[in-house]
């Protein structure tokens, strides 16, 4: 009986670092736009909520039984009968005592929700009400999936849809609710956790620049492969240049949208000048060809130098991919150094060439508020 439990929360510990990895960067885009910063227990407590999540599911669903086993069922679909599980109890305490599958059973469904309820006072402040309602939104979802065969991928529903169980499930949220009482003195409080969030939102984390970093040049490629799709739509073998298109985007979006790309949109962050004033179109400029210069435009530079030398034969193939291996490893050097500077918080080379920084916005938003 305790393998039926052991094994679906196994398997939501086993798919748990796929999900997170997925949800990880929509989360810090929320978490930056909205405080600036990603602190540890915040982090704590929703990716523990997913995996609870997770955790409560695999144990709805599973384990999955076999297509024709599920086709040939005869059993009934379901129970509307209220309080059926006091009968189911009685009836087995007498076959096999006061520990039997009657009694796990509806304990479980009072416990599965249990986690649920306390995560909805605690971190997502909802009333009494409001905890009762989604917790029977919650067990309702359970109860349908069943219904459904797993959304209709099986024939016929393989377990049954319970009304008790949709009544002992709110039970449970209900208990998690006061369940929590104790730990609501122990544990930082929801505001706590936004100030703490907002106060360190007022710096700008290397993190947060790279992630404002990396989502312009994941809009950029978007925006390259969308173009190239479209030459090559209307017979054309023309290939865009990415450095290119990269300076034109961020120059484009920073001149029209108040000095920030939809990257420093996402991250509430904005470009200004060493002077805290919106930097100049000229300034604008310089940052950006001298940031694709740098990082892309110099090294790249030399491996087509090195590529015109073999072409007119002053050197030889492999002497070209000798050579190569400085370039790669000055690239590397240029990315490895920035990205140390980046972690000292200093002026990167492009930011001193163009008088230009990144600034958060949060402390804005807070200024806006008072």
């Amino acid at each position: 009986m305790l393998s039926t439990y052991i094994k679906p929360i196994t398997t939501a510990l086993m798919f748990f670092p796929f999900i997170a990895f997925i949800f990880t960067v929509p989360y810090m885009i929320y978490c930056y736009r909205k405080y600036g910063s990603i602190i540890f227990i915040r982090v704590l407590i929703v990716y523990s909520f997913i995996l609870y999540m997770m955790c409560a599911y695999f144990l709805v669903i599973l384990p999955l039984p076999d297509h024709k086993v599920v086709a040939a069922l005869t059993t009934p679909r379901v129970q509307l009968i209220p309080f059926q599980f006091v009968a189911d109890i009685i009836k087995e305490t007498i076959k096999s005592g006061i520990i039997n599958r009657a009694i796990i059973q509806v304990s479980f469904n009072i416990i599965l929700t249990v986690p649920f309820g306390m995560y909805l006072r605690y971190y997502f402040k909802c009333s009494f009400k409001k905890t009762v309602i989604l917790t029977f939104c919650l067990s309702l979802f359970y109860e349908l999936t069943q219904l459904s065969g797993l959304y209709f991928i099986y024939a016929r529903g393989y377990r049954l849809f319970d009304i008790d169980d949709l009544m002992l499930n709110t039970l449970g949220g209900l208990v998690g609710y006061y369940a929590v009482t104790p730990l609501l003195k122990m544990l930082p409080t929801r505001k706590q956790i936004d100030d703490k969030s907002l106060k360190e939102g007022v710096k700008l984390s290397a993190t947060r620049r790279l992630l404002e970093l990396g989502l312009d040049l994941l809009i950029n490629e978007t925006i390259c492969y969308g173009i190239d799709r479209i030459l090559a739509t209307l017979g054309s073998d023309i290939k865009v240049n990415h450095a290119i298109v990269l300076v034109i985007y961020l120059v484009l979006f920073t001149a029209i949208g108040k000095c920030r790309s939809i990257g420093m949109m996402l991250t509430s962050t904005r470009l200004v000048d060493f002077d805290d004033n919106k930097p100049s179109i000229i300034k604008i400029l310089v940052r950006y060809i001298s940031m694709v210069m740098i990082f892309y435009g110099i090294p790249s530079a030399m491996a087509a130098g090195l590529k015109l030398l073999e072409t007119n034969r002053i050197i030889n193939e492999n002497l070209r991919f000798t050579l190569y291996i400085p370039i790669l490893m000055f690239w590397l050097f240029i990315w490895f150094y920035s990205f140390i500077e980046l972690i000292k918080h200093k002026t990167l080379v492009y930011e001193g060439l163009s008088r230009t920084r990144l600034k958060t916005d949060i402390k804005l938003k807070k200024e806006k508020k008072i």
